[in-house]
């Protein structure tokens, strides 16, 4: 997850420009990371759903460890016990995903029920 975290956080800071790849995003990848543009790109989706994810569950509030901004430590995501190929694959339809997310963890949290029936 780190690693998908920094290749996303690359990709926003365009560092491939200053470093002197003429603009080109595959360039670097293959480069300076070892891998192609395309798998560059599986790890940046990676990294939204897991964001956006953790996101949602600190904004239901359920976990007191999560900050309401979603941090939750070193990383700012929650260890979603989910792998790679599951967040890839929720990446089209994350928006989605969180908003019943966090319908769900906040009406499990105001219940008396608890997390236990989600």
């Amino acid at each position: 997850m780190v690693l998908a975290q920094r290749v996303r956080n690359a990709r926003r800071a365009r560092v491939w420009i200053p470093l002197g790849y003429s603009g080109r995003w595959g360039e670097y990848a293959q480069a300076e990371l070892g891998i192609s543009r395309a798998h560059a790109y599986r790890l940046i989706d990676i990294a939204e759903s897991a964001e956006g994810l953790s996101r949602a569950i600190g904004a239901a509030g359920v976990l007191t460890t999560v900050s309401p901004a979603g941090d939750t430590g070193a990383t700012g995501l929650i260890d979603l016990g989910l792998s790679q190929r599951a967040l890839r694959e929720v990446h089209g339809r994350l928006d989605e995903l969180t908003t019943v997310v966090t319908e769900r963890l906040t009406t499990a949290a105001g219940s008396d029920a608890g997390l236990g029936d989600i």
